[in-house]
């Protein structure tokens, strides 16, 4: 868990401000939820954090880790997208499973396994690097080859620099060492396709090789393609061995390379299945085969488990239903174990119903694992849930930031009081003695905590749920003329016109029968307690 920082951040789009002098702490582990109506700089906020927008002043902080110019591939972040950004052609494992292949923390423990009699065979030279690269190499090898899966993946790339401990090694001179490598590997995984017609059994025709030759093609793939980029150490010694003896190398050679090539060999088997029977044997050999590959399937089945779709990871997104699709991309994001979540509206393609269930599971999901999330919705009753904080925007500015009851109980602006939940603004001027005299000509009572001048302009909002139609003590009587009724089996949403044409906006519980019955055009009196309003004075809460 880490928190984040915004200081002084400001984003512009060409000549126009998007987001303006933004500070901003959220601690770590807590949900925060960036609000606010379109166009107000939330998700370009978000955005930034995820650095895909860079700031024109200010810095961003995930800890103590300055991240302002750093690309998104080095900040340890994930991302929920609105429209989901599933692969439709990939199954919901191989979905789930690709954020784990780019990291370059996975690259390292594909190193792992390789036989240590293999790695001494080795010659760096041959791929034309220079000697200080060769020493890279072997230090990468000599660190690799004593660790096991579990203890390489929590280690992060500045602790595997740590551990090297040579001042000359540098990461891009890494990255460079492996990049070379692995083109070779593509090139011989291209060879290995090709030819793979020539090493099916003998009993086999033409006719049938060519029949074959697709759909194991197709199953090969998501084998050979990381075996051979990840095992880049074994490259010259398979590529030279199979050259020489090929069909009676596969045969005799007994090594954990010989064993994958045999077995890929062997999975032609598997087209006589069903596609969906064939791919589950498929994925068990390769399990037992290669641990590396056990370790990821164990994380991806992980993830899939906590959003309850374990029994669909072979089916791919089209075959399921929004919510569904959600909750892949929710697993999506969280099996790489991300230091910050970030959510980009991730609700607002479902209906009303599977919103309200899903906000209740992503917001349980994530407090379980304890890490810190940005969540940006323009709803607020999806913010009120599943927030541990709000910040309420509105034109690029930051407007208030606290707790979601601090948020609801004590709006600090006009335009917070007027977006958090449904509201009537009564707009008036003071006369003194806490009596406001409407546009209408009504006068109400009000509790002010400040002197207000005589003849101040005031905006008093009120929310429906504290309008009531009996007479309680201390409230304050206001006649109305019915405008619309709404029947809604519990409750009944009734608005009213005030003298002045301000429609008042009323939720009716008790008393439903009564006003059911009511017709529009109607006149009927309402009661408001003063200490339920919010009263505001150049946009700022005086009360």
């Amino acid at each position: 868990m880490v928190s984040v920082k915004y200081k002084n951040i400001g984003i512009a789009y060409d000549d126009f401000i998007a987001v303006r002098n933004i500070d901003l702490e959220i601690p770590d582990g807590e949900i925060t939820t960036l609000l606010g109506p379109s166009g107000c700089g939330k998700t370009t906020l978000l955005r930034s954090l995820a650095g895909f927008v860079e700031p024109f002043e200010g810095q961003i902080f995930l800890g103590d880790k300055d991240v302002t110019l750093l690309p998104p591939q080095k900040r340890n972040t994930a991302m929920i997208f609105q429209n989901y950004a599933l692969w439709p052609h990939m199954s919901i494992f191989g979905n789930v499973e690709y954020g784990l292949k780019l990291r370059l923390k996975e690259k390292i423990v594909f190193f792992i396994k390789v036989k240590k009699d293999t790695i001494s065979d080795l010659s760096f030279s041959s791929y034309g690097a220079t000697k200080q690269l060769e020493k890279i190499a072997e230090y990468i090898v000599d660190y690799c080859k004593d660790k096991n899966t579990e203890t390489c993946w929590n280690l992060s790339t500045e602790e595997v620099q740590q551990e090297l401990n040579d001042p000359k090694i540098k990461l891009k001179n890494i990255k460079y060492v492996l990049k070379t490598l692995k083109k070779a590997i593509r090139d011989h995984y291209s060879y290995v396709v090709r030819e793979l017609p020539d090493w099916l059994p003998e009993t086999k025709t033409k006719e049938e090789k060519v029949k074959y030759r697709k759909p194991i093609y197709i199953m090969l793939y998501p084998l050979t393609r990381p075996f051979f980029i990840f095992h880049p150490l074994t490259y010259k010694y398979v590529s030279e061995t199979i050259e020489k003896e090929k069909k009676e190398y596969l045969k005799k050679h007994t090594s954990s390379v010989a064993k994958i090539t045999w077995f890929l060999i062997k999975l032609w088997k598997y087209v006589r299945l069903p596609f969906s029977e064939s791919k589950k044997a498929y994925l068990d050999s390769k399990e037992k085969i290669d641990p590396d590959w056990a370790f990821r399937r164990k994380k991806v089945f992980d993830a899939l488990k906590m959003v309850h779709l374990e029994d669909q990871a072979y089916k791919n997104p089209p075959e399921l239903s929004g919510g569904q699709q959600q909750r892949i991309a929710l697993a999506r994001a969280i099996v790489v174990e991300p230091d910050v979540l970030l959510c980009d509206e991730p609700l607002s393609n479902l209906d009303a119903k599977l919103r309200k269930e899903l906000r209740t599971e992503i917001r349980s999901i994530i407090k379980k694992i304890g890490m810190t999330a940005v969540y940006v919705t323009h709803d607020q009753t999806e913010a009120l849930a599943i927030s541990d904080r709000i910040a309420v925007m509105n034109v690029g500015y930051i407007e208030q930031y606290g707790k979601p009851r601090e948020v609801w109980d004590d709006p600090k602006t006009l335009f917070v009081a007027q977006f958090i939940g449904e509201s009537t603004t009564l707009m008036g001027n003071y006369e003194g003695d806490g009596i406001v005299k409407l546009k209408g000509g009504e006068k109400i009572k009000i509790e002010v905590k400040e002197e207000i001048d005589k003849g101040t302009e005031l905006a008093i909002v009120v929310r429906p749920e504290d309008v009531s139609l009996k007479n309680i003590d201390g409230c304050f009587e206001l006649e109305i003329e019915i405008h619309t009724i709404e029947y809604l089996g519990k409750e009944a949403k009734l608005t009213g016109l005030l003298k002045d044409g301000t429609i008042l906006l009323i939720d009716v519980v008790e008393g439903l029968d009564k006003i059911i019955s009511k017709i529009v055009g109607d006149t009927i009196k309402v009661y408001i307690n003063p200490n339920k309003l919010f009263v505001f004075k150049d946009n700022k809460r005086v009360y």
